[in-house]
């Protein structure tokens, strides 16, 4: 007998996920075009996440393509920085794919809840996210939309999972996604924290940049290149970013400062181009950071 929850949508179809041997849970999130929900595996008592096509877009192509491409990602990508692809049901309706679920929260959400983070943890979360875009450039992949919205946090264990996978695309000789172009509506771009790249920046560059933007606010607090409108970011790239950060976290050491700025600056000394890099150079911050933590301990004794 199917097990109703009482208060949810009827978005997806509570019959088929039963039929399918789950049971639905509960709405997790709602983006452009699609929800996505807890469910349970009733033989194994599981947890997986749910994304379904809302009806009113099953004959919508661009949101089509984005669950596609979600789909087809999970199933050229084998990352633990990224969730398990379990099935994929997109040619027709309806329209769903069933990952693998993570617990946790997003980044967005705890950075609206702290303001900003220590400086270890904000290093951590966005080396982990640099190893998962270097998983999907091995793959000819660049993620294309990272956000803060887009990152999960597990915040007992620290680690973290990439999501929304519908924005990806090629950069080398992969087959298997589609080529759509994602569309953003002009005006304001409040809490959006995808902040507008230098034009000159191509594929997993745009990527990094983003990465770049999320340091920022991670240590910051706020977003860098703060304005109203495309334009405005873009003018607001111009100015230094180091003295940004320097005046916005000053306890931040000149090291992770140049990280932050080679990422963002539009005439950076020593641009990072490479997701790899990154991880390489988070690392060794990481590193400084906890032997500043040895040296207290070190005197007390």
């Amino acid at each position: 007998m199917l097990a109703m929850t009482s208060g949810l949508s009827s978005s997806v179809d509570h019959q088929l996920v039963w039929d399918l041997g789950y049971e639905l849970l509960e709405l997790w999130s709602s983006g452009p075009y699609c929800d996505v929900w807890q469910v349970r595996q009733r033989s194994t008592y599981g947890l997986f996440a749910w994304k379904q096509l809302r009806a009113e877009y099953e004959n919508n192509p661009a949101a089509r393509a984005s669950l596609e491409n979600d789909a087809a990602v999970g199933q050229l990508v084998q990352s633990p920085l990224l969730e398990r692809l379990l099935e994929s049901h997109t040619q027709e309706s309806p329209r769903y794919i069933i990952r693998e679920w993570f617990d946790g929260r997003t980044l967005d959400q705890l950075l609206h809840e702290h303001g900003r983070l220590p400086v270890r943890q904000a290093l951590w979360i966005v080396r982990q996210c640099a190893q998962g875009l270097d998983d999907l450039l091995h793959a000819g992949l660049m993620h294309g939309d990272v956000r803060a919205a887009h990152i999960v946090v597990n915040t007992r264990t620290g680690l973290i999972k990439l999501i929304e996978l519908g924005a990806a695309r090629r950069v080398g000789p992969t087959s298997g996604l589609e080529s759509h172009q994602r569309t953003t509506k002009a005006g304001p771009l409040q809490d959006y924290d995808t902040v507008v790249a230098p034009p000159q920046l191509q594929g997993p560059a745009k990527d990094l940049h983003q990465l770049g933007v999320i340091l920022f606010r991670s240590l910051a607090g706020r977003l860098p290149f703060e304005g109203e409108t495309a334009a405005d970011m873009l003018r607001g790239q111009q100015t230094s970013v180091a003295d940004d950060l320097r005046r916005a976290r000053p306890d931040v050491t000149p090291a992770v400062i140049d990280v932050v700025s080679d990422l963002l600056s539009v005439n950076a000394e020593r641009p990072i181009t490479h997701p790899a890099v990154l991880v390489n150079r988070l690392m060794e911050l990481e590193v400084g950071e906890l032997l500043k933590l040895e040296v207290p301990r070190r005197r007390a004794h």
